[in-house]
């Protein structure tokens, strides 16, 4: 059964109607709001399509943008039969609302929504492609992913690639036509707030305590920070294995880590997380609202996932004036300027890893000023206004030739 969320009613007719679809309206909640209301003040009006989520439901996300968004039976993981119920409801949805442009978000969300968006003969139709899970898929599972991308990318008529990395990436696959494809400045499909939101000054300001006292961890200590969701593509266990060198090394060092465990397709990460949990110098605060809260309480950023499309966690950290030790992996190298806002190391590599979080320990100096040189980086290259000016500009290029095929 198809559900519709009431918020947004007032759609002019002369207003031309973006629908984005994404997966789960958590990504929605996440992500667009200041993307929904410059566009709206362009003269767009803004719908939704996704499942009804967990972690934020779709009405109450719909509230929250002031939205309408249709729910329909979207899942992560690949189910032929509710892919197809979902395809139908996605199709009806679609051609009941008769949107001159659908924009689709998640390999999830471009197929089907790329799918449907054709049967209903939308006029201009989007892919962002925000990540290349195939990369640490295999077998079956790594052609549908594959064959996923192929699919999504062939039946947009815009291909928007969140970083350098992943657009290298798909030409080397021969996946997408390269006229299509667009990267947003230096990356990043949406920025990141680092004048409001992620300023290091207005955190400190805006909060009575720090998470620092709150989680009973002194001032003069040195914190490690991971934020992202626990699951072994985000390299849960280089996490550990890397904790463990640094607090040998340094026993005033703790390690907060901030992000959801119960994902699907988490991967045997259960023993790891159950070490860490038990660790008297691990802080496992979960998914939480105020992230910047607890950047502010970071000295680094240690981020060993095994791919990613662009990180926000990265940019969030760098806007703090944090520096990050990442892998050098696509869509992890577009955000950390190596040797200047903090280390690259080889994929997997923990020691390696492990040591430059040592020498950042050791040097303060060094720590700070690639935290500084991180926060420029991101005031000059990753505003989020940009962002939203490009896309407007994509959408008008777009309904300028009224596409359809």
């Amino acid at each position: 059964m198809t559900m519709v969320s009431q918020s947004d009613s007032m759609v002019g007719s002369s207003r031309p109607l973006v629908v984005q679809i994404t997966t789960v309206p958590q990504t929605l909640y996440r992500l667009f709001p200041a993307v929904v209301a410059h566009l709206k003040q362009k003269g767009f009006a803004i719908k939704a399509i996704s499942s009804t989520g967990s972690w934020k439901k779709s009405d109450e996300v719909a509230e929250y943008l002031n939205i309408e968004i249709g729910s329909v039976n979207l899942s992560r993981s690949f189910s032929p039969v509710q892919d197809f119920i979902a395809l139908v409801q996605t199709t009806r949805i679609l051609r009941r609302w008769r949107p001159e442009i659908v924009h689709c978000h998640t390999p999830k969300g471009g197929l089907v929504g790329g799918i449907a968006s054709w049967l209903a003969r939308v006029p201009c139709r989007v892919y962002t492609v925000r990540g290349l899970p195939h990369m640490t898929a295999t077998g079956v599972l790594k052609f549908l992913l594959l064959t996923s991308e192929r699919v999504s990318c062939a039946l947009a008529h815009r291909i928007i690639l969140v970083s350098p990395s992943v657009r290298d990436e798909l030409i080397s696959l021969g996946i997408g036509d390269q006229a299509k494809m667009v990267v947003p400045g230096s990356g990043s499909a949406q920025g990141v707030d680092a004048d409001g939101r992620f300023n290091p000054e207005h955190v400190r300001s805006n909060y009575a305590t720090s998470s620092r006292s709150e989680l009973g961890i002194a001032e003069s200590d040195f914190v490690v920070g991971f934020v992202g969701r626990l699951t072994r593509d985000k390299g849960v266990k280089e996490l550990w294995e890397t904790w463990q060198r640094v607090r040998e090394f340094s026993p005033a060092s703790h390690l907060i880590i901030a992000g959801a465990s119960n994902e699907p397709r988490r991967g045997d990460v259960d023993e790891i997380l159950q070490a860490l949990n038990l660790d008297s110098r691990v802080h496992i605060v979960g998914n939480v609202e105020a992230i910047e809260k607890y950047y502010a309480a970071m000295d680094l950023l240690l981020f060993p996932s095994y791919r990613e499309g662009f990180s926000n966690a990265v940019l969030e950290a760098s806007a703090m004036s944090i520096p990050t030790v990442a892998f050098d992996t696509v869509g992890c190298r577009d955000g950390v300027r190596d040797g200047i806002t903090g280390f690259l190391v080889p994929v997997h590599d923990s020691n390696a890893m492990a040591d430059c979080v040592i020498r950042l320990c050791h040097d303060d100096n060094m720590r700070r000023q690639f935290g500084r040189d991180a926060r420029e980086w991101v005031l000059r290259e990753f505003q989020p206004s940009d962002r939203h000016v490009m896309l407007e500009h994509e959408y008008s290029e777009l309904l300028s030739k009224r596409i359809c095929s």
